[in-house]
This record gives structure tokens, sequence and C-alpha cells, in this order.
């Protein structure tokens, strides 16, 4: 097991990781006092990983708009459907089509609710486990201000809803 293995497994124990109390309530969240988390300049770690960013379609038109192109022509060039559900389209080589050359987003005004709550997602602050081990691909994480529970739990289900 490697270091930050055994790192992620400690702060897992450490914090609890969603499980239940000896009377079967769920624990508080391992980040009830908060998690530190700052985006990083020019970082793109997240957003040239493959993945899929679903999008809305006030979304679409959002970015349509930010980009000076019609709804139309936009979704030609930038967005896929998958059973049903929008996304925008990977670069050839994998990650965000918006990624730029000098890894700044270039339609960050206009980003999808997905992108804004990253790493908020539910499947990430499942447990601690899955938090530290994002923090290895997102230097962001464990950096600046504190963002507290309340906060992290808005950011959580903004997303949940916006990938129905």
């Amino acid at each position: 097991m490697t270091r930050a293995a055994k790192r992620a497994e400690r702060a897992a124990v450490d914090a609890g990781s969603g499980t239940h109390d000896a009377d079967g309530a769920p624990d508080a969240p391992f980040y009830r006092a908060g998690l530190r988390f700052e985006c990083q300049p020019s970082c793109g770690a997240c957003c040239a990983q493959p993945g899929k960013v679903y999008v809305t379609r006030d979304e679409v038109k959002a970015l349509a708009a930010h980009r000076g192109l019609g709804i139309a022509e936009f979704r030609r060039r930038f967005v896929r459907r998958e059973r049903g559900a929008l996304l925008l389209a990977d670069r050839p080589e994998g990650g965000c089509v918006f990624l730029g050359p000098d890894l700044r987003c270039g339609v960050y005004p206009a980003r999808p609710t997905q992108c804004r709550t990253y790493p908020f997602w539910p499947e990430i602050i499942a447990d601690a486990a899955t938090w530290e081990w994002e923090g290895l691909k997102c230097p962001g994480i464990g950096k600046g201000d504190v963002i507290l529970a309340d906060e992290i739990e808005v950011r959580s289900r903004e997303t949940s809803s916006e990938r129905v």
C-alpha cells in the first residue's frame, strides 16, 4: 500500500466515512468541520482528465452566447448526447474541449454547474478516503480557506440536480 493510500485510509478512519453509529443513525459527514479548497491558477488538472461534463439546455445557451455562436452551431461543434443527456465534447486526446494550451478555461465565465461545483460532487465527498484520493489529482484540495459543511452540501446538491 502506498503512503498516499495509507494516509487516505487513516483519514477515513479518523474522520468517519459516512457509516452509522451504534444506534443506526448516520455519522456526521467527515467534512463536518469543513474542507480546504482553492482552485489553483493555470492548473487544469480536473479539466485535462477524461470524463463527462453534463450540461443543461440553459448552460448550452449560455456557453453558445459566450462563444458568439448560435445554439445549433455550438451543439454541433461542442455537445454530444449520451442516453438522452447532453455532455460537452472531449478533446481528441481527452479532457475538456475548452481547456486551452495555457491550461485555462476558455469558457470560465459561462462554465457549467458541474465545473463550478468541483470538487464538491457527491461521489467525491462521499467519504474521507475518496476526498483524499481526489487530492492526489487536484492540487487545490487542502489549500485555501475552509469551505464550511453547509456550503459543501449546497454545492453537492446543486451538482446532483444538474446531472439528473
